[in-house]
């Protein structure tokens, strides 16, 4: 999964999405997609933007992707106070095992 961001609230096309997240990010087995996000210094604050998502298929090569808006509101995101989220096969958030965390 690749992840891009970009402030534009009316985006066209992937190109608009500027600002790299993530890239080639694999799902793993148990369908969970875990990573730590480090957003680049952005301003003013709160900022909303929308986050692009990626998949590709290994296997077919098909893309498939999505869109979701973001309020960036902290200027400072530290692990112990915003712990990382994970999704498991589309269901609801759940906290990142420990083990993630370097």
């Amino acid at each position: 999964v690749t992840v891009l961001y970009t402030s534009n609230r009316a985006p066209r096309s992937r190109a608009d999405f500027t600002i790299p997240i993530a890239a080639d990010v694999p799902i793993q087995p148990s369908g969970q997609l875990c990573f730590d996000v480090r957003m680049p210094t952005l301003a003013p604050y709160p900022q909303w933007g929308l986050f692009y998502y990626e998949a590709k298929d290994p296997k077919t090569g098909d893309i498939q992707f999505h869109c979701s808006d973001v309020k960036i509101k902290d200027i400072e995101l530290v692990r112990d106070v915003h712990p990382a989220m994970c999704a498991a096969n589309n269901e609801t958030l759940i906290p990142m095992p420990h083990e993630y965390f370097s």
